[in-house]
């Protein structure tokens, strides 16, 4: 089927070849994976990447992103999360979570688009991109990377890949046309984080992130102006704290983006030895309005902030106090869910409430969120509610932000009608 689909690219892209830069080079053939691209690198290596900058289009209608967990149809029993789970009338775009990349080795590095598993390939890219005829006006993208894969073994694949006009170039050519051959709308790049050096970045990253994504707009507006077809998206997930962010450069990189999906949670969890908020709306720092606020001054415009919204939460054991910032030994027990020590979806915590366990329900003022504290079992939990989530959405429009992003679908309950993703929906996109 892709060789099929290829061929009627073929025309456009021989004409583009003639233009390629000294960077366009042939896919390398055979690698081991899941990928469907690889048997058309003759094709592909006609596709220039460019020097000249290319903004993105302006939007400047309200998005409402949710991300899916292709993880999440493995959990036990009726904890399981499906394709026909998602309300797709709550979202303007669903962002797939995680594609990878093939990168042969250190030594002989070549850097594909791939498929995580075989059912992403098998069923799931399809049932995904299936929602559009439940609500036409959705599109969708394929996440690349997340936190896993930018921890050891992998950690290096992201900048080296990155490094060099020749591998830059393989990569974007292969991912282009993965996403055209699987029905998505865009690609959304989750390096986490470039130029961190407690993540395997290096001082180079932050101008080759820069090249990466400039290259990436380059090259999806040719495909797009030659083929007809409208031009891809490309945004990235980028960090809450300044000491990630710091090593990008914002004002240059929000230019070729369509958006920037800000992740404004995860400010406070169990590897810390207190506890505190998870996403706290204003704590005299770090808290998301100065998040906000130094995208921002950076350069970056207001309608291309996405603000992330958490519908989980993080919990400690070992606490002694119901405050906010009183010790903790470690992670609070894992959900029957989620199945992770210190983290729980919010539907967990809603069942935790309805079965009573002990837990007092209490707001914290400073940081406008709300927490549950078990002096028995001596468990903190932070969390979102729709208190919470109001006064998030109040900021968003008072800084007129492009709108809202949830980390994950599959957390909020979707039995109950998603109560904490439909709520932002409505406000932005209406009933």
């Amino acid at each position: 089927m892709f060789a099929r689909r290829l061929s009627a690219m073929l025309s456009f892209m021989t004409t583009l070849s003639c233009t390629a830069s000294p960077s366009s080079i042939p896919l390398s053939a055979g690698a081991a994976g899941t990928s469907t691209a690889a048997d058309a690198s003759d094709v592909l290596a006609a596709l220039p990447i460019t020097d000249p900058v290319v903004d993105a289009p302006i939007d400047t209608r309200p998005r409402v992103v949710g991300y899916f967990t292709n993880w999440a149809q493995h959990r036990p029993g009726t904890c399981k999360f499906e394709v026909r789970h998602i309300d797709a009338q709550l979202f303007t775009h669903i962002n797939y979570a995680f594609a990878t990349i093939e990168y042969g080795d250190e030594k002989h590095p070549m850097f594909r688009l791939a498929a995580t598993e075989a059912s992403d390939v098998a069923r799931l890219y399809r049932e995904v991109n299936e929602l559009r005829q439940k609500n036409p006006k959705l599109r969708t993208l394929l996440s690349v990377g997340g936190w896993t894969f930018n921890d050891p073994p992998t950690q290096w694949v992201f900048g080296a890949m990155a490094a060099a006009p020749e591998t830059r170039g393989q990569f974007i050519r292969h991912a282009i046309a993965f996403v055209r051959e699987h029905g998505f709308d865009g690609i959304d790049l989750d390096w986490e984080y470039p130029g961190a050096p407690d993540r395997g970045g290096a001082p180079r990253d932050t101008a080759n992130f820069t090249r990466l994504l400039v290259e990436f707009r380059a090259a999806m507006h040719a495909e797009a102006a030659s083929s007809g077809r409208s031009e891809l998206l490309l945004t990235i997930a980028a960090a809450a704290s300044e000491h990630y962010f710091r090593h990008m450069d914002l004002g240059a990189i929000q230019k070729p983006l369509d958006w920037i999906n800000v992740m404004a949670y995860d400010y406070n969890g169990s590897w810390s030895t207190k506890t505190g908020p998870l996403a706290p709306l204003r704590a005299g720092g770090p808290d998301l309005t100065q998040t906000i606020d130094a995208y921002l001054a950076a350069g970056v415009p207001s309608h291309k902030l996405v603000l992330g919204m958490p519908t989980y939460g993080r919990s400690w054991k070992g606490v002694s106090s119901a405050a906010a910032g009183g010790a903790g030994t470690g992670p609070g027990p894992m959900g029957p869910c989620t199945q992770e020590e210190g983290y729980l979806a919010s539907y967990e915590i809603a069942e935790l409430r309805a079965g009573g366990g002990g837990y007092a329900w209490g707001w914290d003022a400073a940081s406008e969120t709300p927490y549950a504290y078990s002096a028995d079992q001596k468990i903190w939990i932070t969390y979102e509610d729709g208190r919470s989530y109001a006064k998030k959405l109040d900021l968003l429009q008072a800084k007129a932000l492009g709108g809202a992003m949830f980390w994950a679908i599959d957390l909020d309950d979707h039995r109950a009608g998603y109560p904490l993703i439909t709520q932002v929906s409505r406000r932005l996109l209406g009933p």
